[in-house]
């Protein structure tokens, strides 16, 4: 009921700029912030040391497996500069399974100008535990 009560009293058009949190049906932000990497330090790391394999970590997470695969596709487009291509569409991704407010550009630019931050945000919204053992599919 107090939902129904929170989309009658919405202005008319505000789902296209909205900020979130109060109506379901909105987006919202990120759990965490672009700059907020060292609150899982292990992501962390492995984000600035070897973003292959936490980008195909977060993939494993988000689709249940292709962990190896999209690490190795990762590796190969960085090589070429070009794993933002990759990064963008995972973004996208998670933005929409977790209905987060955002879009292409701004995908882009986290992905091809932050793309390590970028990750650990990525991270945190998936839940990836700290320290991943093994496959845990949801």
């Amino acid at each position: 009921m107090y939902q129904g009560m929170a989309e009658n009293q919405q202005m008319p058009g505000g789902h296209h700029h909205g900020h979130g949190g109060h109506d379901h049906h909105h987006t919202k932000d990120w759990e965490a912030g672009l700059c907020g990497c060292l609150s899982h330090m292990s992501g962390c790391v492995c984000s600035w040391c070897c973003p292959c394999i936490q980008y195909g970590r977060v993939y494993d997470h988000l689709n249940g497996g292709g962990c190896c695969v999209q690490s190795i596709l990762f590796a190969v487009l960085m090589s070429l500069h070009l794993e933002w291509l990759l990064h963008c569409s995972l973004r996208g991704s998670i933005r929409n399974r977790h209905n987060i407010s955002g879009g292409c550009c701004s995908d882009f630019l986290a992905t091809f100008c932050c793309p390590c931050c970028a990750l650990m945000q990525e991270t945190k919204e998936v839940n990836l535990p700290e320290h991943h053992h093994g496959h845990h599919h949801h």
